[in-house]
């Protein structure tokens, strides 16, 4: 077997771990690309024992950059997401986690003027076609050892979507406020400038449920269990956060813990139904349930 060097940089992000590889080092044609990032991770293969992918959706995760040649914009960054136990690389969306390692990546690569204390970066992510600006902390000429980077999305839209997605509104002006949602999201008539991850459908928990704070533990008949893990952060507002960890982007605020997670795990279903029915999953997603990460 025929064996190519390809170098690649390993980042973390947030919660969530990608290998980095300059645009140019790649093949333009998208079959051979994937080829090469699939062996890369080790898919496909659920522990990715012959590649770098970690065993996880969090580890199994790609960006693609470059200098960008377009006005204003610093980065080109193009995500890709691994499947572990297929042979398959999803483009349609972006990690927000990882576009925060894209700043950082620009300032090692000196690819940006450096500014002290904080480098920004302007990223064009090619998935959604948004402009990303990421500020990276930089200290004596050099990128700040364990800093966090911030990014800022106010004014060029979301960084977890889907691009060319707009799902239809049932609703007429006024339009309808939902109490712990971001300002941004709450403007329904601007709906049609974003893209969205996933599909939302808001109605009244009282049509379905007793109460909407039950115990939520969903089973479906089938082959084997496919156990989703939960997790949850306190933001620096006092809202929660909980996020389905093994299905990349499917994340809810609550006030409470126990709000958080209900929502995330009504979100969840939604996604496993859509890939179900457009054959994106296998028999071992027939039978689900949730535990704590």
């Amino acid at each position: 077997m025929t064996q190519v060097r390809i170098p690649c940089v390993i980042m973390r992000g947030g919660t969530s771990r990608a290998l980095f590889f300059k645009e140019e080092d790649l093949p333009e044609d998208r079959e051979a690309r994937e080829q090469i990032l699939l062996a890369a991770f080790g898919s496909p293969d659920p522990r990715q024992i012959d590649g770098l992918g970690g065993a996880d959706p969090l580890t199994s995760k790609c960006a693609i950059v470059s200098p960008s040649e377009k006005e204003g914009i610093d980065v080109d960054y193009t995500f890709a997401q691994v499947a572990l136990d297929r042979p398959f690389v999803d483009w349609r969306g972006n990690c927000g986690n990882i576009s925060s390692a894209v700043g950082l990546f620009a300032v090692e690569e000196g690819w940006v003027e450096l500014q002290e204390p904080v480098t920004r970066v302007r990223v064009l992510n090619t998935n959604t076609q948004k402009v990303l600006e990421i500020d990276a902390p930089v200290c004596d000429g050099a990128p700040e050892a364990g800093a966090k980077t911030s990014e800022l999305f106010r004014g060029y839209g979301t960084t977890e979507a889907i691009h060319g997605f707009y799902p239809p509104s049932f609703f007429s002006p006024p339009w309808p406020e939902y109490p712990g949602l971001r300002d941004s999201h709450q403007r329904g008539e601007k709906r049609g400038e974003k893209g969205l991850p996933t599909p939302f459908l808001f109605f009244a928990v009282a049509k379905v449920f007793a109460s909407g704070r039950e115990k939520l533990k969903f089973t479906l008949k089938g082959q084997r269990a496919m156990t989703f893990r939960v997790e949850m952060e306190q933001e620096e507002d006092g809202r929660w956060l909980a996020e389905v960890v093994d299905l990349p982007g499917v994340l809810a605020y609550g006030q409470t813990p126990e709000e958080a997670k209900a929502k995330v795990q009504a979100l969840a279903l939604r996604v496993v139904a859509d890939r179900l029915e457009h054959g994106e999953a296998g028999p071992d997603w027939l039978n689900i349930s949730f535990a704590a990460a």
